[in-house]
């Protein structure tokens, strides 16, 4: 893979409009020419062209909870509890925003018949800083008119507790094989950063991980969703069975070749690189132990390289001066 050197070029694509923390640019299915803006605050803008300018056609607010004192963040679970101190303020529209608020949305790929579409989030602190947030996978429904609503009906499809402030990837979509696949990130947690404890090696846990579902199929008991049944841990014991590949820090953005079929994931590193890989069933990208191509500074993390297989990255990106952090990428 050779990297373009000096020949990108950028322009204000629209014009005077302008968004609040934008994330993601979804082509809207239902219509030509027409996308939506996801912004982290809650909200997600239909834009489209009219008369030879882009406009606003419509917006939605997909409310992102407090989640120890409202309504709404009690019935997704509540309160999770503290594993690291750190005070927050408590609104996501207050500007402390760091991995919080709306970080994924997608579109069903039989969206114009079902009308579903799919968001994740996470739930915001509350003022004493002393809860941290859940991760919330749900699928929504919009109504005959298939613009997305702020009252759309919400299902939640998966809810688990963050043990951190960072890291929580967040980005979802759906593969060439209609499952619905999520990247979640270690959670943030400093004191396992360089820990053996450390969730993305923790073959039970949500966190640090690619996860695939099938949100199509009759769900399995218990569950709202249905496990496929060829994903990679389905029966082995002590694993998540949605688990697709593991071993992932922060996994910020990811897509599907469009010829190949494989999931090429951006993997936003620790101090010193930053890694794309070309995700495999099953694998382990190593995390904390390797960082790339790299085996852990910290001495207990060191000893566990050699007993650690971890899939190799296609790019092994050093920090310089131009590039600090895989945010983004796309095929065309």
């Amino acid at each position: 893979i050779t990297p373009l050197t000096n020949q990108v070029n950028y322009r204000n694509f629209f014009g005077a409009m302008t968004f609040n923390r934008p994330l993601a640019f979804v082509p809207y299915p239902a219509e030509d020419s027409v996308y939506v803006v996801v912004e982290q605050v809650g909200k997600v803008s239909t834009v489209g062209r009219r008369n030879n300018a882009w406009v606003k056609t419509d917006s939605a607010v997909i409310a992102v909870p407090v989640v120890s004192n409202t309504s709404e963040g009690r019935n997704l679970g509540g309160k999770c509890a503290v594993t690291q101190t750190r005070a927050t303020s408590a609104g996501i529209t207050s500007g402390t925003y760091e991995s919080r608020g709306l970080l994924g949305f997608a579109f069903h790929p039989r969206y114009r018949e079902n009308r579903k579409y799919y968001v994740s989030f996470i739930t915001v602190q509350d003022s004493s800083g002393s809860t941290h947030e859940r991760t919330i996978v749900a699928e929504r429904i919009a109504d005959s008119t298939l613009r997305p609503k702020t009252n759309d009906p919400m299902r939640t499809l998966i809810n688990f507790c963050q043990p951190g402030w960072d890291h929580k990837g967040g980005h979802i979509g759906f593969g060439p094989d209609s499952m619905l696949y999520y990247t979640s990130g270690d959670g943030g947690n400093q004191e396992l950063w360089n820990n053996p404890g450390n969730p993305a090696q923790q073959n039970n846990s949500w966190l640090g991980k690619v996860i695939r579902i099938d949100v199509d199929g009759t769900p399995d008991s218990g569950k709202a969703y249905r496990v496929p049944r060829d994903n990679p841990f389905v029966d082995s014991a002590g694993y998540l069975p949605e688990i697709w590949a593991t071993g992932v820090r922060n996994p910020w953005k990811w897509h599907f070749h469009p010829t190949t079929g494989k999931m090429w994931l951006g993997n936003v590193g620790y101090t010193n690189r930053d890694n794309i890989y070309r995700i495999t069933r099953g694998a382990n990208l190593g995390w904390p132990v390797w960082e790339g191509n790299h085996c852990s500074a910290n001495a207990t993390l060191r000893a566990m390289c050699p007993n650690t297989p971890y899939l190799p990255p296609v790019i092994d990106l050093q920090h310089n001066s131009e590039a600090r952090s895989v945010t983004g990428g796309t095929f065309f």
